[in-house]
C-alpha cells in the first residue's frame, strides 16, 4: 500500500516498498533515516515558534514596561479627549432690564454620513438614506417633507459629520425623540449625535430687528449688537475631559478649566418708546405709501438712543427668512443727501462766525440764482418766489436761493471747518458719530482735489453734494438742544460683568457753535414749526424746533423728479429739550413728497406719546431762548416822545426800546413791523427780551401783568 501524502512530505522522498510483500509492514534502515530527519525539522519549526513567542514576550514587555508612558497615552487619547466648553453667552437688556436677547442650554443635531454609508452599519440600520432620513425626520416630530429632502441632501456627501439643526431650531419634543432613535439604533447610535449647544433667543422679534442683530451658523455675531460686541458677548470657553466608550459615546466627563460667562449688555433703548416709534413710523409709511423708512428718538441731554427703528423689518430668529434690504440698518447705513435739513448748519456757521445776523436781508426775487461753475441755476420749490428774506426767513421758508447765497457769503474753508464740527466732512476717526452700531457709514462732502469751487459751494450750503446718514442728522441737530455742543451718540448705556456693572457716561465732542447762536437758532428752528414748512410737527402742550428736509434720490445718473427722501428733524420741548427725533421716509407715493407733509407728522405722534410716557410738562409757556450775560451790548439807550417809546438803530441793528408798563397794544406798535411779538399773561408790561438797548434779533417776548411798572413807557 502507498505511504500516506504526510509520511512523504516528511521524508522528503517517497518511501520504497517491496513489490513481493503485500503487508505494509517498513523497511528496518528506512524507520531509522524517517526518525532522524523527523527529529531535525520538528526542531527547525519549534525553533522557530520560540523565536517568535520570545520576540512577541520581548516587544510586550517593551511595551508595556519601556514604552508604557507613550502607550498609556495612545489609550488614553483613544479613550480619554480634552473638550471645550462653550462659555454662556451674555444678555442683552433695555435701559430698564427688560430682556432683548437671551441664551438657553440646547443642542445641535449632527448625522455622520460616512457611517451611514459603511457596509457593516449598513446591514443593521438599513444603508438606504432616504429611509434613514424618514426615520430621523419621524423623531425630530415636527420635521416637514421639505426638511427631510434636505436631510437627504446632506447626508449624500460622504462627510465624517454634517449639522441637521441648530439648537434653536430643537424644542423638547424633538431633543427626546432624537434621544429614543439613538436607543433603537443600539451600538450604532453615534450615526446621529446631539452635541450640547445653546439657543439664542430675540423676544421682541421684529422690534429691534436692526438694533440686535442675530448669530450666525457657528454661532458669531453676523450684525447689530451682536456683532460689534461679539467678543464680550461670548465669553471665554472652559475645557473638559470625556471619557468615551468603544462605540465612541460619552462615559463620564470632568471639567478641567470651568468656563467664563461672557458680559451682558444694557442698551440705553427704551422698550417703550421704541414700541412708539415703530407704531407710529409703521402708520405713517402705510399712509404715506413710502416704500421704507427709519426713526430715531435721541435723549437730548445725554446723547442715548432710546429708539431706533428701519422698516422694512425681519425676525432674527429666522434671519434666513430675510433679505439684505431688511436688514439694513436704515439709521446708520444708509447714507442719502439731507437737503434743506443741513442748511441749519450753513445758517448756524454763518451766524456763528458773524457773517449775518438773523436780520440780515438776501434778495431771492426771481427764485433763482446763476452761480459761475453750474450748468443749471439754483431755483427754489416749484420755482417760489419769496422775495426779501432775513436769515430766519430763509430757515422758516427753506429756500434754496437764501441758502446759496449765505453759503457763498461764508466761503469754502469755514463751510468745510462747520461741517467737519457738525459731524460732516472729512472727521478724525476717533470722534465720529458712534462706536456702538455695527457697520455704521460716514457721510461727507464732496470736495474736489482743487477745493470747493464757486457752484459747488452753493450746492453744498442747501444740502447737495452731501452724504449723511439719518444719524448724523439727528446728531447735528442735538447741537441745538445742547446748548451748541456736540454730544456723541451712544447704544450701549452699561456692561455687567458677574456682580460688576460698568456705566457709560455721556461723551462730549467738543463746542460747535457758541451758546448764543444756539439760541439764536432755537427761535429759528421754532418758527419752522410754528409758521414754516415744519407746521405740521408743532404740538398744543409743547413748543417744537425743527426742520424739513427734501432731498431728490439719484436715478440713472441724475435727480430723479418723482423720487424722493423726505425727512424731519428736531427737539422737543424746545426750551429744556428731552427728545431729538428724526423721522426719514423713502418715496413716498400717497401724499405730497415733502419732509412737512409725510415726517413731520410721525414726528409730531411719536414726541406727544414719547413725552406723555415720561410724564413731561407742559413747555407753551416756556422762558425765552436767551443767554444771560453781566456783559450789555453798547448801544444808545432808547427815547421817549410824547409818551412812546422811540427806536433807535445800532450800526446795521434796530435797538430794543424799553416796553416796561406799556400796554400789549402800545408795545406792539413800539417795535418794527417786521418783527413779530409773543406775549403771556395780561395787563401791562413787566419784562421784556431782548433788554432794552439790545438789538432786536426777530421775535421779541414780552409778560404781562396787571400791576403797572412805574418807569419807562406810557405808564398807561
Amino acid at each position: 500500500m502507498t505511504k500516506p501524502w504526510w509520511t512523504r512530505a516528511l521524508l522528503g522522498r517517497t518511501a520504497v516498498s517491496n513489490p513481493l510483500q503485500d503487508d505494509d509492514s517498513c523497511d528496518p534502515q528506512f524507520e531509522t533515516q524517517w526518525r532522524g530527519l523527523i527529529k531535525k525539522r520538528l526542531f527547525v519549526v519549534f525553533a522557530f515558534l520560540g523565536l517568535w513567542v520570545a520576540s512577541l514576550e520581548a516587544r510586550l514587555i517593551w511595551i508595556q514596561v519601556v514604552d508604557h508612558k507613550e502607550w498609556a497615552g495612545k489609550a488614553r487619547l483613544q479613550q480619554e479627549r480634552a473638550e471645550p466648553i462653550e462659555a454662556p453667552r451674555g444678555e442683552i437688556r433695555d435701559r430698564l432690564g427688560r430682556l432683548i436677547a437671551y441664551s438657553i442650554p440646547s443642542f445641535d443635531l449632527y448625522a455622520s454620513p460616512k457611517n451611514i454609508l459603511n457596509e457593516k452599519t449598513g446591514a443593521k440600520v438599513n444603508k438606504d438614506i432616504r429611509l434613514f432620513a424618514a426615520q430621523l425626520c419621524k423623531a425630530l416630530t415636527d420635521c416637514d417633507a421639505a426638511e427631510q429632502a434636505s436631510i437627504v441632501e446632506k447626508l449624500e456627501k460622504p462627510k465624517a459629520s454634517v449639522l441637521l439643526r441648530k439648537a434653536k431650531q430643537m424644542p423638547a419634543e424633538a431633543i427626546e425623540g432624537v434621544r429614543a432613535y439613538a436607543k433603537e439604533l443600539g451600538r450604532w447610535q453615534n450615526l446621529v449625535t446631539l452635541q450640547p449647544s445653546e439657543a439664542r433667543f430675540y423676544p421682541n422679534m421684529e422690534l429691534l430687528a436692526q438694533i440686535v442683530g442675530f448669530l450666525d451658523d457657528k454661532g458669531v455675531g453676523a450684525s447689530g449688537v451682536e456683532r460689534q460686541f461679539d467678543k464680550l458677548l461670548r465669553g471665554t470657553p472652559g475645557q473638559e475631559l470625556v471619557q468615551r466608550d468603544g462605540a465612541g459615546g460619552a462615559l463620564m466627563t470632568t471639567v478641567l478649566v470651568p468656563p467664563k460667562p461672557g458680559v451682558s449688555i444694557e442698551l440705553t433703548i427704551d422698550l417703550t418708546i421704541q414700541e412708539i416709534l415703530a407704531r407710529e413710523l409703521r402708520r405713517g409709511l402705510e399712509e404715506a405709501g413710502a416704500l421704507g423708512g427709519a426713526g430715531l428718538v435721541l435723549d437730548s441731554r445725554t446723547g442715548e438712543v432710546l429708539a431706533m427703528v428701519s422698516l422694512p423689518t425681519y425676525n432674527p430668529n429666522v434671519p434666513g427668512k430675510s433679505t439684505p434690504k431688511q436688514q439694513t440698518n436704515r439709521v446708520v447705513q444708509d447714507l442719502y443727501e439731507p437737503g434743506s435739513t443741513f442748511k441749519i448748519v450753513t445758517l448756524a456757521a454763518a451766524l456763528n462766525e458773524g457773517v449775518v445776523t438773523p436780520t440780515t436781508l438776501f434778495d431771492t426775487n426771481g427764485g433763482r440764482l446763476d452761480v459761475p461753475g453750474r450748468s443749471k441755476p439754483i431755483t427754489e420749490d416749484k420755482n417760489h418766489n419769496y422775495g426779501v428774506l432775513d436769515v430766519q426767513g430763509i430757515l422758516v421758508k427753506s429756500s434754496n436761493v437764501g441758502a446759496a447765497k449765505v453759503g457763498l457769503k461764508l466761503g469754502p474753508d469755514l463751510m468745510l471747518h462747520y461741517a467737519s464740527l457738525f459731524g460732516f466732512a472729512k472727521r478724525d476717526p476717533n470722534k465720529g458719530t458712534s462706536r456702538d452700531f455695527s457697520s455704521e457709514l460716514t457721510g461727507r462732502i464732496f470736495v474736489p482735489p482743487g477745493g470747493l469751487s464757486q457752484g459747488e459751494l452753493a450746492t453744498v450750503a442747501y444740502g447737495y453734494q452731501v452724504t449723511s446718514t439719518p444719524l448724523q442728522i439727528a446728531a447735528a441737530m442735538n447741537v441745538f438742544a445742547n446748548n451748541g455742543v456736540m454730544v456723541r451718540p451712544r447704544l450701549v448705556r452699561a456692561t455687567i460683568d458677574g456682580d460688576v456693572r460698568r456705566v457709560n457716561g455721556p461723551e462730549i465732542l467738543g463746542r460747535v457753535v457758541s451758546p448764543e447762536t444756539a439760541a439764536t437758532m432755537i427761535t429759528m428752528l421754532e418758527a419752522v414749526v410754528e409758521d414754516g414748512t415744519g407746521d405740521r410737527a408743532a404740538l398744543s402742550r409743547y413748543r417744537v424746533a425743527g426742520k424739513t428736509g427734501t432731498a431728490s434720490q439719484v436715478s440713472d445718473g441724475g435727480y430723479s423728479k418723482t423720487d424722493y427722501l423726505v425727512s424731519f428733524a428736531g427737539f422737543v420741548p424746545s426750551r429744556h429739550p428731552r427728545f431729538t427725533i428724526i423721522i426719514v421716509a423713502e418715496k413716498p407715493t400717497k401724499v405730497a413728497a415733502y419732509g412737512g407733509a409725510v415726517s413731520a407728522p410721525i414726528f409730531k405722534r411719536v414726541a406727544e406719546a414719547a413725552l406723555h410716557y415720561v410724564g413731561e410738562l407742559p413747555s407753551v409757556n416756556a422762558a425765552p431762548a436767551v443767554i444771560l450775560s453781566d456783559e450789555r451790548p453798547k448801544a444808545p439807550r432808547p427815547r421817549s416822545f410824547d409818551g412812546q417809546p422811540v427806536l433807535t438803530n445800532a450800526g446795521d441793528n434796530t435797538v430794543m426800546p424799553d416796553l416796561t408798563g406799556l400796554t400789549l397794544r402800545d408795545a406792539r406798535s413800539a417795535l418794527p413791523k417786521s418783527s413779530s411779538l409773543t406775549s403771556t399773561g395780561d395787563g401791562f408790561v413787566v419784562s421784556q427780551s431782548p433788554a432794552a438797548g439790545e438789538p432786536i434779533t426777530g421775535r421779541v417776548t414780552v409778560k404781562l401783568q396787571r400791576e403797572p411798572a412805574k418807569t419807562g413807557g406810557s405808564g398807561r
